[in-house]
């Protein structure tokens, strides 16, 4: 975005403003779905592309390709984030109305067909591959026509009522930040007209991202509502982690627009002084020095912060779940795809509703490539025979005093975590721990 290379300030000043996105992808990281953070980066790395060329569109028809292909397969969802870059580019193709207009046209077309070669080819695959897995992403013309019997009018309501008082909660990260960025960006806006006599288009790039903002906002309803599994739909699972991502496409680009801004706000040009005479007076360089080492330490501050996050959860992970689990089954992945048709019940406790909420189920088909798994956090003893009689393996994650009672007293064995082989027999079932 910067064609002056030796205007400092311009770069910490960008630096510090891609460091703030760091905010919104505390919720992302938590939750260890980094990919709804890097669908925004590379939409800005789209943004950044069709600017820089936007007197050469053929060009930067040609450099999107490869980014624009790359953001449609990181994610289904990526399909969106996408769609914003072309949009841009589109915008750019129709303001620049020049002899070549209509060639650039169909190069724009043909961007966005080449672009859109990954994600086909990435969906053949699935289909041929992948056939009756079910994506809850997956909007389809059944989904839309059964909408009324896979959810009711009452509980559409509830999801809509919901997702609008999420929207509207201003002690979410998400509302603070568009909040937080919508003023400053009106405040800078103010300030430049009326102090420094410029009109900056950072207003501009304000009313489209906030057009852009809402039209994704609705997207993400009408998934809950038509796409989602009715559980996930009426607590609105992952909306914030969404709500993160598109804020840091929100916040992004009204930081790239506003080095821009600032950029041409400078009294000298480069190459118009030598530089040690390239600033009005004495005072706008000092200004300019306190506000390089002012966002050189913003920027070093924020991505210092982020740092010591990830290390926090490196060194916490071996009190997770996935940590617990994968101790006991270690990864089964086996060569050639082959998925394990045996049928396997997780034990452990519910902690932060880690089995109710099917998080504990979820690992367990992970590590062990299985589709068959379900989970239990009690084991009542007049049905323990019953239970244990439907599965071929029983998997201890989390033991404690009633479970090893239970075990000891039925099976013999010391119901300690670990994996037990469920033996049937004519006679009776018999439990051994698989070594």
């Amino acid at each position: 975005m910067i064609r002056e290379k030796k205007r400092f300030l311009l770069f910490a000043f960008l630096a510090a403003g891609c460091s703030l996105l760091s905010i919104f992808n505390i919720t992302i990281r938590i939750t260890n779905l980094l990919v709804d953070f890097l669908l925004p980066i590379y939409t800005l790395v789209l943004f950044v592309m069709i600017y820089r060329y936007q007197r050469e569109i053929k060009k930067a028809c040609i450099c999107i390709i490869p980014v624009a292909g790359l953001i449609m397969i990181i994610k289904n969802t990526g399909t969106i984030f996408a769609g914003i870059g072309f949009l841009y580019l589109i915008y750019v193709w129709l303001k620049n109305k020049d002899k070549s207009f209509w060639k650039n046209g169909l190069a724009v077309l043909l961007s966005v067909g080449a672009a859109s070669i990954p994600y086909l080819l990435w969906n053949i695959h699935m289909a041929v591959n992948f056939q009756g897995v079910e994506n809850k992403f997956e909007v389809s013309a059944n989904n839309l026509h059964g909408i009324t019997g896979g959810k009711s009018p009452e509980e559409i309501r509830q999801i809509a009522d919901l997702f609008v008082k999420s929207v509207f909660n201003i002690t979410s990260r998400p509302a603070m930040g568009i909040l937080g960025v919508d003023a400053a960006a009106i405040l800078a806006s103010v300030f430049a007209a009326a102090l420094l006599k410029k009109s900056w288009n950072l207003w501009k790039a304000l009313i489209a991202l906030n057009m852009v903002l809402i039209g994704y906002y609705l997207g993400i309803l009408a998934l809950y509502v038509f796409s989602m599994p009715l559980d996930e739909s009426l607590r609105l699972a992952g909306f914030e982690r969404y709500a993160s991502s598109i804020v840091v496409l929100f916040a992004g680009g009204l930081v790239l627009c506003a080095t821009v801004d600032l950029e041409n706000s400078f009294y000298y040009k480069s190459g118009e002084l030598p530089d040690y005479r390239a600033f009005k007076t004495v005072e706008s360089k000092d200004r300019y020095q306190k506000g390089i080492i002012f966002f050189m330490a913003l920027a070093i501050t924020l991505l210092m912060s982020e740092y010591n996050g990830m290390q926090t959860i490196r060194r916490s992970y071996k009190t997770t779940l996935p940590y617990k689990v994968y101790q006991v089954t270690g990864d089964r992945w086996y060569s050639g795809g082959k998925v394990d048709e045996n049928r396997y019940l997780f034990y452990a406790s519910d902690v932060d509703s880690q089995v109710t909420d099917y998080y504990l189920q979820y690992i367990g088909r992970y590590m062990l490539y299985a589709p068959n798994v379900d989970g239990i956090c009690a084991f009542y003893e007049d049905n323990l025979i019953h239970l244990l009689s439907s599965y071929d393996f029983l998997v201890i994650v989390e033991s404690d005093g009633d479970a090893k009672h239970l075990m000891q007293k039925y099976f013999g064995v010391s119901g300690k975590e670990g994996i037990y082989r469920i033996i049937h027999s004519n006679e009776r079932l018999a439990i051994e721990l698989v070594e």
